[in-house]
């Protein structure tokens, strides 16, 4: 059959980014905050990228790879489109998903475009990276700070550390598993809403991140 080249578990790499997955760990509480405060001493573009990351715990290309209107900033409640587009493909079909902002997540992402020439609607959100090699500076750049500035030699932290940090403080707050399967990309959106009250299921799911954004200790020993 033919394979649909918007996503990526067609590649041989796909395994090998499944071990590097698995092998990642989490960042301890002082870690993550000392991550932040690193990043929002950087330019714009990286630290809105890095910061969206622990927000959100979307993949580095994820954000990295956004194009203007894939942010849906103006409504109830406020979300990225993840999806396919011109700058970077999918790892899965069910990564396709609304993500929804929380209120520190929006501020920040809505500072940030104030100050953006290329408003046009298919231009890149992240013009320094949202280009040809774009996606591996971007990764080497938040490496650095881990390696370089906050000196952390084990290879098992790594950016993508923040999506596995996030997971487990949804784990720790026992947010349902079906929101932590919208929120993190590895279902379908379609069974979002499946036992989980009614309405929109991203309030329910904006409600969650925040309690996550707003968490303080996580781990085995929390």
């Amino acid at each position: 059959h033919l394979k649909d080249l918007r996503y990526e578990t067609h590649q041989p790499m796909f395994q090998v980014f499944q071990l590097r997955k698995m092998i990642a760990v989490v960042l301890p509480p002082e870690e993550l905050l000392q991550y932040e405060d690193i990043l929002k001493t950087k330019k714009s573009e990286i630290k809105t990228i890095g910061l969206l990351m622990i927000w959100t715990g979307c993949r580095t290309m994820e954000i990295g790879g956004l194009l203007n209107n894939e942010l849906l900033l103006d409504l109830n409640v406020p979300y990225l489109l993840i999806r396919p587009n011109r700058i970077r493909r999918l790892k899965t079909l069910a990564s396709e998903r609304k993500v929804p902002l929380t209120a520190d997540a929006l501020d920040m992402l809505r500072k940030y475009l104030q100050a953006q020439k290329n408003t046009a609607p298919d231009a890149p959100v992240f013009p320094s990276y949202g280009r040809d090699g774009g996606m591996d500076a971007l990764s080497q750049n938040l490496r650095n700070i881990i390696r370089k500035q906050m000196k952390i030699t084990d290879k098992r932290l790594v950016p993508y550390s923040t999506r596995h940090t996030l997971k487990d403080k949804m784990r720790l707050l026992r947010t349902p598993l079906a929101y932590q399967n919208q929120i993190m990309g590895h279902r379908q959106s379609n069974e979002i809403a499946d036992g989980y009250g009614e309405g929109d299921p991203l309030v329910y799911i904006q409600q969650q991140l925040q309690k996550a954004a707003e968490l303080t200790d996580w781990g085995l020993e929390a």
